[in-house]
């Protein structure tokens, strides 16, 4: 006999179902056009069904600007009462980590779900799961799992404490209070064999094929949790505790995109990315016109392509072939011309583009997309359409920062809570987290950033400029400027790469010397042993001639050969100085000149005169 607060449960989630059954409607559209799926379309072997691809190329191309980063998460220490920037370095990296590896888990990255959910349906809901209360649920089984699934129960467990997954909008339902979330209610056909996935093999479905379809439904408040199959009496969670559960959080985050509270009807609350595309019929408007000009450009060019005019319609044309071309001798009173067509008339070309144009500014600009602009654009007016394209998204960027802010509070709060330390896989060492570190109300800044390429640019280069004239330190020109949130890693690995520059900076001057020095050795060496034959010669020539050499003389002649040899070391060393072939400069350019811009052009001063080579440094 099912409890009292199971079934005040299956009522209320049935009252949010209703309420949700308009946006529903609407969410059901928004999949229509963005999978170009036009349900009206004529049904004739005749006419050619064209179907619009502005709605899904609008979607698609706010979802990349969107989707285009990972989400960028900053833990203020002012926020959460100063606490050590190492422990908030652990728990960034902590989120970080569970983030990548919910969207391996899941197949697809979980920002990318998100920003889907919230640019398609308008509103996105996103569970928070412990992996240990999943491998919970299925020791109810009536079956021992296999080794395959144990194994993956236990591998979930141990690469991360959290799941975080995404959830079809258009099967959720939800009611919001003052201070949030209230209730949420999850309705879903699924297959036997995702149910064996979740809760093992239960008597509800044990005789059911795996591919069957059965209901699915669940339902959380801030006291119960139940979750139970279609016509199932007895919950498969709640059936012992009366669905009391022992969480200090809804795990669920649901986010608003654009819309407005005013409304209390939940279809005029949310807005969905094409909401006016979707009201306007526009993209009927568009599919219509379409489906009408290839139709007519399909009949008429099966029609004939000339016609002839004479007294008898049987009456063939003499076409003279001889020469190039030829030339068609007409009798009196015939007429042969081209068929005149007329196709895509004015009027029906210009509805075509007003209900192009009109898309376009329920979405973004096309420019934003990649499109590219007329020649001689300037570029004020690139930047100018590269700001504005981006406007539509502001609501579901601020929406998608805030999600992720939640849940990641969501994590840290349970961790605190359950007083143990947890562990995830990190993109390349395991990570812990202590629940002593974690504040007792965590605050987690999240941001979703629309970035193109000369954002990216542009942030560098204001964070230099803003280091450079000290009007903020390094570590905050990381965080606001280039989204880098663990600034005391980074300053880590800037120090260890320019230590290790340094080093083999050094390593290589110190074999440079070696070799120098070696090298001299050994032209001293065979200078010495030329010396030393010159020397034994000029003293047996002395020696015949009776006179012997003074001893000042051979030590200068020594030193003398020295200097040379170093002489000679050197020019070596810098042969290729002068030579722009081997990396080198123009000895003029080396004196402060400028290089020649063009071939044939001389070098210029500092003062912008052309500079006259001197003899040698051509």
């Amino acid at each position: 006999m099912a409890s009292n607060n199971f079934t005040k449960a299956k009522e209320h989630a049935e009252e949010m179902w209703s309420a949700f059954s308009g946006l529903h409607d609407v969410q059901a559209k928004m999949d229509e056009m963005i999978n170009m799926e036009w349900d009206s379309q004529i049904k004739r072997k005749d006419v050619k069904q064209t179907i619009s691809p502005e709605p899904h190329n609008q979607f698609m191309g706010a979802k990349r600007l969107m989707s285009n980063t990972q989400p960028h998460i900053n833990i203020s220490a002012e926020m959460n009462g100063n606490i050590p920037p190492d422990d908030i370095e652990k728990m960034e990296r902590f989120c970080h980590a569970v983030l990548y590896q919910s969207g391996r888990i899941n197949g697809h990255p979980v920002n990318e779900e998100i920003v889907d959910s919230l640019l398609r349906y308008g509103i996105s809901f996103t569970s928070v799961n412990d992996t240990q209360d999943l491998v919970e649920w299925q020791k109810d089984s009536i079956k021992k799992p296999s080794k395959a699934r144990t194994y993956r129960n236990e591998r979930l467990v141990k690469t991360t404490p959290f799941l975080i997954k995404p959830l079809n909008a258009r099967k959720c339902a939800c009611e919001l209070g003052a201070m949030g979330l209230e209730s949420f209610y999850y309705q879903a056909d699924t297959t036997v064999a995702e149910l064996i996935s979740m809760y093992g093999v239960r008597k509800d479905w044990e005789s059911k094929k795996p591919n069957e379809k059965i209901k699915y439904h669940e339902y959380f408040d801030l006291d119960v949790h139940f979750s139970w199959v279609e016509d199932s009496s007895t919950p498969l969670i709640g059936a012992d505790t009366d669905g009391e559960h022992d969480l200090q959080v809804i795990p669920i985050e649901v986010q608003l995109g654009e819309g407005s509270n005013m409304s209390d009807d939940w279809k005029n609350k949310v807005h969905p990315f094409l909401y006016a595309v979707y009201k306007g019929e526009l993209w009927e408007r568009l599919n219509l016109e379409l489906t009408v000009l290839y139709t007519s450009l399909f009949n008429v060019a099966s029609n004939p392509t000339f016609k002839l005019m004479g007294v008898d319609p049987d009456e063939e044309i003499n076409v003279d072939w001889s020469t190039i071309g030829g030339v068609i001798r007409l009798q009196e009173g015939q007429d042969f011309r081209i068929m005149e067509r007329d196709v895509f008339n004015k009027d029906m070309m210009q509805g075509y583009a007003l209900a192009e144009q009109m898309v376009s500014e329920s979405g973004i600009y096309k420019q934003t997309l990649g499109e590219p602009l007329a020649a001689g654009t300037p570029f004020s007016s690139v930047a100018l359409l590269s700001q504005a394209g981006r406007l539509p998204l502001s609501a579901p960027q601020r929406a998608g920062s805030w999600t992720f802010g939640s849940i990641f509070e969501n994590i840290l709060g349970r961790v605190r809570d359950g007083k143990r330390v947890r562990t995830v896989k990190g993109s390349s060492q395991l990570l812990e987290l202590d629940p002593n570190i974690i504040p007792v109300d965590v605050s987690v800044d999240a941001t979703i950033d629309v970035d193109m390429p000369q954002d990216k640019l542009q942030n560098a280069n204001v964070a230099s400029m803003v280091v450079d004239r000290g009007l903020a330190s390094r570590a905050w020109a990381r965080e606001s400027l280039l989204n880098i949130n663990q600034t005391e890693e980074m300053e880590k690995k800037i120090i260890k790469e320019n230590i290790t520059n340094v080093l083999l900076q050094e390593f290589a001057t110190g074999n440079m010397e070696r070799m120098i020095t070696q090298k001299v050795m050994q032209q001293l060496q065979q200078q010495q042993m030329m010396e030393q034959q010159q020397m034994m010669a000029m003293q047996q020539q002395q020696m015949g001639q009776g006179m012997p050499m003074p001893m000042q003389d051979a030590q200068a002649i020594q030193e003398a050969k020295i200097a040379a040899a170093q002489q000679s070391e050197m020019q070596n060393r810098f042969a290729d100085q002068f030579n722009p072939a081997m990396g080198g400069i123009p000895p003029l350019v080396g004196k402060g000149a400028l290089p020649a811009q063009t071939p044939g052009q001389k070098p210029v001063s500092g003062e912008g005169d052309f500079m006259t080579a001197q003899e040698g440094e051509m």
